[in-house]
C-alpha cells in the first residue's frame, strides 16, 4: 500500500483494519509513506503500533504511485504480493481465496476479482470484470481492478515492475497489465466479490489534458503490442479525448450505469446474502441504490456488511445530446448513445405493475429470495514476515 496525504484518515484506518482482519494471517503488510505530511505520518505510526505485521517504509519526497509500488516490491519477502489502496476495503476472505487460487493454478501470473462499489458510505452496486481477459478486453479500459489484484512476486522479477515514467503517472496499472499480456503472462478474475472499491463523486474530476494525451499514447502503443488494429481500435485510442468533452457529472452517471447492481439482504444470524437484481446494467438505464448500512461510520470494516439494508430501484434517463427529451428514449452506453431495442421502446412508455422496463416480471425477494452467500469474519493473529505480502 502506497500512501500520500489521503483525503480521509478514517478511510485509511478502515482499509488497514480490513487487511488485519483477514482470515489468512500469515503475511507482512508493507505501507509506504510517499512523502506525506506529519499528520499522515503520525497516523501511520499509530496504526503500525497495533500490529507487528505492519512494516512502514518512508520516502522523503513524493515520487508517485508507480515508484512507491516498486519500492514495496523490492522490500517484499513473500511469494505473493497483493495490491491495496488506502481507501478501499478487502473482505475477510480475499487473501485466502486469491492465494489458494494461485497455489492451484500455476498457469496464471496474477488474480483479481469483482468488487462492490462503495460511494459515500453506501454500497451502490457491483463492478464486473471478465473471467479470463483477452486482448480485446483492453480496448475500453483495463479489464482488471488494480487494487484487487494479487501477483506472484516472480512476475515482477521476470517482466519488470511498474513504469515510473512521468507520462504514466495516471495509467501505470493499464500499462503493466497490457505489457504482461503482450509478453504472455496472463491473469484471471475470480467471479467473487472479495473487495470493496471506493468510487465517489468527488473522484470524477476533470483530468488534465496532458494526462489524457498520455493515456492516448499508451493506448496506441499498447494496442499495437497486443496486435489490435482497425478503425474501431482507433476510436478506442481516441476515447480519452472524447472524455474531455463530457462533463464530470455525466461521467459519474455513466459510470453508475456500467455497474451491475446487487440486492443485499442480511439475515438475523448476520449472514451476508446476495440477491441478483436488474440494475444500472439493464437496458432501461435504471439505477439501484442501497441505504447507508447502520454502523458503517463507527469504524469497524465488518460493520459495512452487517445490519439491515434495503434498496430502491430508480429508473434514470440520460439525454446528453438533446436540450429536451424526445419520445424515443435513448440510454447511454459507455460514452455514446445507442439505438434502443424494440422491446425497450415498447415498454418505456407504459409499464405494468410488478415488472421491470424489459417487460419481464420482477421477482419478489420475499417469496423467491434467490441464491445466497456467506462471508465469515476473520480473526487477527500476530506473526510477521509470512508467506504473503501486501
Amino acid at each position: 500500500m502506497s500512501v500520500f496525504n489521503p483525503a480521509s484518515l478514517e478511510n485509511l484506518r478502515l482499509a488497514v483494519d480490513s487487511i488485519l482482519s483477514q482470515s489468512l494471517t500469515d503475511f507482512e503488510f508493507l505501507i509506504l509513506d510517499d512523502g506525506s505530511g506529519p499528520k499522515t505520518r503520525r497516523a501511520l505510526e499509530d496504526l503500525a503500533g497495533k500490529d507487528e505485521r505492519i512494516r512502514l517504509i518512508f520516502q522523503k519526497e513524493n515520487r508517485g504511485l508507480a515508484a512507491g509500488l516498486n519500492a514495496c516490491i523490492r522490500q517484499a519477502r513473500g511469494e505473493y504480493i497483493a495490491r491495496m489502496d488506502d481507501d478501499d476495503i478487502s473482505l475477510p476472505d480475499r487473501l485466502a481465496v486469491q492465494a489458494e487460487f494461485l497455489d492451484t493454478h500455476p498457469e496464471y501470473g496474477f488474480v483479481g476479482c469483482t468488487a462492490q462499489i462503495l460511494d459515500e458510505g453506501r454500497i451502490r452496486g457491483r463492478r464486473d470484470v471478465p473471467r479470463r481477459p483477452g486482448k480485446k478486453d483492453f480496448l475500453p479500459h483495463s479489464p482488471y481492478i488494480h487494487p484487487s489484484v494479487m501477483f506472484r512476486k516472480s512476475v515482477f522479477e521476470q517482466f519488470g515492475g511498474y513504469c515510473e515514467s512521468r507520462h504514466m503517472r495516471r495509467c501505470e496499472d493499464y500499462e503493466i497489465f497490457m505489457r504482461l499480456h503482450g509478453m504472455g503472462c496472463y491473469g484471471y478474475n475470480l467471479q467473487k466479490e472479495l473487495f470493496c472499491y471506493r468510487e465517489e463523486r468527488a473522484s470524477f474530476k476533470k483530468r488534465k489534458l496532458r494526462y489524457r494525451l498520455d493515456e492516448l499514447r499508451l493506448r496506441r502503443k499498447g494496442f499495437a503490442m497486443l496486435g489490435l488494429a482497425g478503425p474501431g481500435v482507433w476510436l478506442q485510442i481516441l476515447r480519452p479525448l472524447a472524455g474531455a468533452l463530457v462533463p464530470a457529472s455525466l461521467l459519474y452517471l455513466v459510470k453508475r450505469k456500467a455497474i451491475h447492481c446487487r440486492r443485499v439482504r442480511h439475515g438475523a444470524n448476520g449472514d451476508y446474502q446476495k440477491y441478483s437484481r436488474r440494475g444500472t446494467g439493464s437496458r432501461d438505464g435504471g439505477v439501484c441504490e442501497m441505504d447507508p448500512v447502520p454502523g458503517a461510520a463507527a469504524g469497524n470494516p465488518a460493520d459495512l456488511f452487517s445490519g439491515p439494508g434495503r434498496m430502491a430501484h430508480v429508473p434514470v434517463r440520460l439525454y446528453p445530446f438533446r436540450k429536451s427529451p424526445s419520445s424515443h428514449r435513448v440510454p447511454v452506453s459507455g460514452m455514446f448513445p445507442v439505438r434502443p431495442a424494440p422491446s425497450l421502446l415498447r415498454h418505456s412508455q407504459k409499464r405494468k405493475p410488478g415488472s421491470d422496463f424489459s417487460g419481464r416480471h420482477r421477482r419478489d425477494p420475499q417469496k423467491n429470495p434467490g441464491p445466497g452467500g456467506h462471508h465469515r469474519a476473520g480473526g487477527c493473529a500476530g506473526g510477521a514476515g509470512g508467506r504473503y505480502v501486501l
